[in-house]
């Protein structure tokens, strides 16, 4: 039994990891709103900032409207276009982390490694590696393959020589009773499933988009460029290569729809406005926010809606306007409805496919090799690969590929976490066979990674554990507005397990399977279930049946979002309170005047 004084009373320590988008909600809201003073918090990279500090390649922009992807505390009156660069974008996060004095709560350069929870202290130990540690870089090092990188680059390449290094370092660790893993579900790279692609045999320069050279596009200027892929990555960087490339070919599996992008400047005149006038930004915001939400809902998941069919019109149009050629335009076009797969935004996409530079390739890609890449003459698109089909030897001075992230179906990020009884973060539903799905096939199974969640952010076998935004958390719209509504949500239930002096907390199997069966159900049949590929929005279990990741059809409008993450149910919870004789929690209080109360003016 634990012995200490009864009276005594301690804050339990809260651990973040994560500097990204939710990374710095999670800490800013446990601070300002929760009013938490033991809070731990690393980040990987020597910056916070995530996806934006990371990724930088040519034409990079978010593809939701900058005034819905911000943060509500912090609206923006001086964003310079709808869809600003990567540059801006990442300067208002770095804007946000200075005036919210956010670095003091972050470790950088601590890459977190794994996760143990100890059950009868009721404490999580996270292991990390302190890169801070590491000799630096030589020129050589850092230039090697004649592309030039940051240390954190070559350190996050697993396949580098720098990894050993890595890989040696001595591990350290933290303690804490709560734990917020906000790492992304999309933060490594994609590499296709090719032969030579992971093996790297190629001999020239080779690069994925989310990971880009420093001086990637003099490499490209007067080149033969080969860029696989041909999603949201691609269509912003094919109008950055087609102009300095002597040749850019464009290996192109699935089309997408593109929707125009009308990236008109706001004018001075109206920044003006809302700079004097908050509360027009705040209306212009609420305003913009419902439409979008409503389009975009609607057209993701009702059939034949009018929001269906404005989106599928405009994307036509952008396509007509630009690809003359008949055949050309049948082979852009897709075949499923939008949001099967992502919407892209760009007005600069198709114009550059049709470059006398640029080819678009359709035929199925069978290797890389030393040279360049080899094709079969076969539609890359058919499932089952012809060993007949003639090949074709492409040869090529760089290949990029812009094929994306490695969408991950697990508790973010696989990292090796080990939770109550032994429960594996890499077989998250080991041992659980809950019958959900028709004709008595298990909706999940122990290669079913990350769909046995509540609420998309809480996972049975893992208590005091909170991933917000992953698994089936993932959204439509603006990722921000949707990680600040899960965050608020977690808050409620820290406090209540703090409140009641419990030492975890965690969903019951009932709560999962209700959440799921519902997800499930409610998006049979939409456009985001279509199409034999694992996509942004869906993922295909081993008996073919699939699950969702998003959960916004649950709902009708952003209110509805808040409502539903404004009163936790907590009967859906398995709550274990704190050992006799153990020192009671110390209940955090906000401080009367908290950084928030004036945070909701915009920034100037």
């Amino acid at each position: 039994m634990v012995t200490s004084n009864p009276q005594e009373r301690v804050e339990p320590r809260i651990g973040v990891i994560g500097g990204g988008i939710a990374g710095i909600v999670a800490a800013l809201f446990l601070r300002e709103k929760l009013g938490a003073k033991n809070i731990i918090a690393i980040e990987r990279n020597p910056e916070l900032g995530g996806t934006w500090f990371e990724n930088s390649y040519p034409g990079l922009s978010c593809d939701i409207p900058a005034h819905l992807y911000s943060f509500s505390f912090a609206m923006n009156p001086n964003w310079s276009v709808p869809y600003p660069g990567r540059d801006e974008l990442l300067k208002y996060i770095m804007d946000v982390v200075d005036r919210f004095n956010l670095r003091s709560l972050f470790r950088l350069n601590c890459a977190a490694t794994r996760g143990v929870w100890d059950d009868e202290r009721g404490v999580w130990t996270v292991y990390y590696k302190d890169l801070s540690k590491l000799p630096p870089l030589s020129e050589e090092e850092r230039t090697a393959g004649g592309l030039h990188f940051d240390d954190w680059v070559r350190l996050s390449d697993p396949l580098g020589a720098q990894w050993a290094q890595l890989e040696a370092l001595p591990e350290d660790s933290f303690e804490c009773e709560f734990l917020y893993n906000t790492q992304k579900t999309t933060g490594a790279p994609g590499l296709p499933d090719i032969p030579g692609a992971r093996e790297q045999v190629f001999k020239g320069p080779t690069w994925h988009s989310m990971r880009w050279p420093k001086n990637g596009l003099d490499l490209v200027k007067g080149k033969r460029v080969a860029l696989i892929g041909c999603a949201a990555a691609a269509v912003q960087l094919v109008p950055q290569l087609q102009p300095l490339a002597s040749h850019l070919s464009v290996f192109h599996r699935t089309p997408n729809h593109v929707m125009h992008r009308d990236n008109r400047p706001y004018t001075d005149e109206q920044k003006k406005v809302w700079r004097e006038h908050p509360e027009e930004l705040r209306k212009f915001r609420a305003d913009f926010e419902e439409r979008f939400f409503k389009v975009w809902l609607n057209a993701a998941f009702v059939e034949g809606s009018a929001e269906q069919k404005y989106v599928l019109e405009d994307s036509k149009a952008n396509l007509c306007e630009s690809i003359p050629d008949e055949k050309l335009r049948e082979i852009l076009w897709p075949d499923f409805k939008p949001w099967s797969r992502r919407v892209t935004f760009h007005d600069d996409f198709y114009p550059a496919l049709v470059k006398p530079n640029v080819e678009l390739v359709q035929d199925r890609i069978v290797r890389i090799n030393e040279s360049g890449v080899v094709t079969a003459a076969q539609n890359a698109r058919d499932l089952v690969p012809d060993p007949n089909a003639p090949e074709t030897q492409r040869d090529f001075d760089i290949i990029i590929y812009g094929t994306g992230w490695a969408v991950q179906s697990g508790k973010k990020g696989m990292l090796p976490f080990t939770g109550r009884n032994g429960a594996d973060f890499m077989m998250s539903s080991v041992n659980i066979k809950v019958k959900l799905g028709e004709n008595g096939i298990p909706a999940v199974d122990a290669s079913d990674m990350g769909i046995w969640n509540y609420m998309g952010e809480m996972f049975e076998g893992f208590p005091n554990y909170f991933a917000p935004v992953s698994a089936s958390g993932m959204t439509l719209i603006s990722v921000i507005e949707t990680t600040e509504k899960h965050i608020d949500f977690t808050l409620r239930i820290l406090r209540h397990a703090i409140s009641n002096n419990l030492k975890s907390i965690e969903p019951t199997r009932e709560a999962i399977e209700w959440w799921i069966r519902g997800l499930d159900q409610k998006v049979k049949g939409t456009p985001t279930t279509q199409g034999p590929h694992n996509t942004y929005y869906k993922m295909y279990r081993p008996d073919g049946s699939f699950t969702t990741r998003v959960w916004y059809p649950t709902l009708d409008s952003p209110r509805e979002l808040e409502q539903k993450l404004l009163y936790p149910v907590y009967s859906h919870f398995i709550k274990t309170p704190r050992p006799d004789g153990a020192p009671k929690w110390l209940v955090p209080t906000p401080s009367e005047v908290s950084l928030l109360d004036k945070a909701y003016e915009p920034l100037k």
